[in-house]
């Protein structure tokens, strides 16, 4: 059986955003770039069946303000939800109106990575920014980024002043780490309109606004759910859940993300099953955008230790994922709403949506019976593929609320109308016979 081809990937740089993460705001910064880059991506010619990557990489500025790596990761969860929420939802409505597919062959997979960056930083040894030795995933640096060598065919730019900007310090960085020998990686590098510069920085003085002060520190976060057809809403939970495990904690803590996934059996009653994907296929899906947040090491490098381990009981199946020594994902396959949740005590914080807000506080209402303290919950939006107030004009491409049940069933339609185009076919060739 021949190999499955990779599919296409590309990088886009977005500019700091503006200082408000409210929809209408990032609209204006980023619809116009977003909607050409999309757009342009999902018509790249490939032998694969798969839909093309787009990995775009947005500043989070308020990373480099004063005291910013003594923040608990938990204290800038609310403004960096809010940023990346807002985004897949404008990656969304665009995909939807313009009629451009978030899976399979002409489709796109847009992927959201966090950037500590700020336009008054020069990487230079004498900022203390070695390549390779700054944060990991799901926030890096610009020199780990470039680093990293992903297998970029194209880099997207967007042309303003800080769009030209961001992209000269990271091809900069590139020739720096690289020089120019036969290692230097050759991207095709494409500028794309946006608008004006319409950014207003994060003053030193708005720190204290941006954080949660009474958050908690966390090593064990869990997330749980059913991750049939990744979608934006799964990328978001995911990024959220990524993000709480504190990196700045003490030596040789342990530091665990929990992705509970719904077992095959109690999924026979759901919607369009028929074209629900296999666990198998989930928790690959799960893994791989997991990875591509969280490990930026170069090629070279030796890659994550991946073992599955079957147990008796509860939760007996589980995924161990081991990227480092310190930092382990685990998918674990779950046969109801708890999962480990009220198995393993260590576990200190749950992610939810914000339509799943009370399966966190039954966990919580479990974990009282057993005299296990409470988990800290956070939760994420609920992601709409509508412009807000638009009526749902999009809704004949995808329902508002991005949900899988939406996706298999345009799945269903697609294998529908394609058998029909094959019966149609046949039909047209037995009538006109041979030539």
């Amino acid at each position: 059986m021949p190999a499955l081809k990779t599919p296409p990937r590309s990088l886009l740089l977005l500019p700091p955003p503006p200082s408000l993460f409210l929809y209408p705001t990032l609209k204006a910064a980023y619809g116009a770039a977003l909607s050409s880059v999309l757009s342009s991506v999902s018509e790249t010619t490939s032998d694969s069946l798969e839909a093309a990557v787009l990995e775009i990489a947005v500043p989070i500025p308020y990373h480099y303000l004063p005291g910013h790596t003594q923040w608990p990761r938990s204290q800038i969860y609310d403004q960096t939800q809010k940023l990346v929420a807002g985004l897949y939802s404008l990656i969304s409505t665009v995909c939807a109106r313009d009629s451009i597919d978030i899976e399979g062959k002409g489709g796109v997979n847009a992927r959201i990575l966090l950037i500590a960056y700020s336009s008054d930083l020069t990487y230079t040894n004498d900022d203390g920014f070695m390549p390779g030795k700054s944060l990991q995933g799901p926030i890096v640096d610009l020199p780990t980024l470039a680093l990293s060598r992903r297998a970029w065919q194209r880099i997207f730019s967007v042309h303003s002043e800080e769009g030209e900007l961001l992209l000269k310090q990271f091809l900069d960085l590139t020739d720096h780490i690289y020089g120019s020998g036969s290692k230097r990686p050759c991207w095709d590098v494409k500028r794309v309109d946006g608008v004006a510069d319409i950014n207003t920085p994060i003053e030193k003085h708005q720190g204290d606004q941006l954080l949660e002060p009474n958050r908690k520190i966390h090593y064990s976060v869990a997330v749980g759910g059913t991750f049939d057809h990744l979608h934006a809403g799964h990328k978001l939970l995911l990024t959220m859940t990524a993000l709480l495990p504190e990196p700045h904690g003490l030596l040789n803590q342990q530091r665990r993300i929990i992705v509970g996934i719904t077992q095959d059996e109690l999924l026979k009653n759901k919607k369009y099953a028929e074209f629900l994907e296999s666990w198998e296929d989930r928790q690959q899906g799960v893994s791989s955008f997991l990875l591509a947040l969280l490990d930026y090491s170069p090629p070279e490098a030796t890659s994550p230790d991946i073992c599955q381990v079957s147990r008796s009981g509860p939760n007996e199946r589980v995924v161990h994922i081991k990227l480092d020594p310190t930092l382990e994902i685990e998918c674990v396959a779950i046969s109801d709403p708890f999962g480990p949740t009220i198995t393993d005590k260590s576990i200190s914080a749950l992610v939810v949506s914000g339509e799943t807000r009370g399966g966190g506080q039954a966990v919580n209402a479990k974990r009282g019976e057993l005299g296990w303290s409470a988990l800290e919950v956070f939760e994420v939006d609920v992601l709409e593929a509508d412009e807000p107030g638009d009526g749902g004009k999009f809704g004949e491409n995808f329902d508002g609320k991005i949900s899988s049940t939406e996706l298999r069933r345009r799945w269903g339609e697609k294998s529908a109308q394609l058998h029909r185009d094959r019966q149609e076919q046949m039909s047209r060739s037995f009538v006109a016979g041979p030539g």
